[in-house]
């Protein structure tokens, strides 16, 4: 079989699979590939909600709130530096990036990196 991809979402005025990619190339109708293939997908998507969100600032609480609003979930979670105090952490750095055109995977995970205040 195949193996799937990532699936990159784009604004659309339909919630729909726009096209499947192959070694980051459009796919044509009928065209054949190898079993095992990577394939993407580009899916539309017709609202404000499947941009990423920045949880820069925010603590992991207020992150991973702001993330289930979106649909989305807290992915990998990274703790830089020595914590002294756990209500003084906050996210400095995630993955992926804000963007109003987002790449994500399946699970719509966000990674995120803490430190102290």
């Amino acid at each position: 079989g195949l193996v799937m991809g990532i699936v990159i979402t784009k604004p659309d005025i339909a919630n729909v699979v726009l096209e499947y990619k192959v070694n980051g190339k459009e796919l044509a109708e009928g065209v054949k590939i190898p079993k095992g293939s990577v394939v993407d997908m580009v899916v539309g998507i017709n609202n404000d909600d499947a941009t990423i969100p920045s949880v820069i600032g925010l603590t992991l609480a207020e992150a991973e709130e702001m993330l289930f609003s979106k649909q989305m979930t807290t992915g990998a979670v990274y703790y830089e530096g020595e914590i002294s105090d756990s209500t003084q952490v906050a996210v400095y750095k995630q993955s992926p990036d804000p963007s109003y055109e987002s790449i994500s995977t399946l699970t719509n995970a966000v990674d995120i990196w803490l430190k102290q205040r």
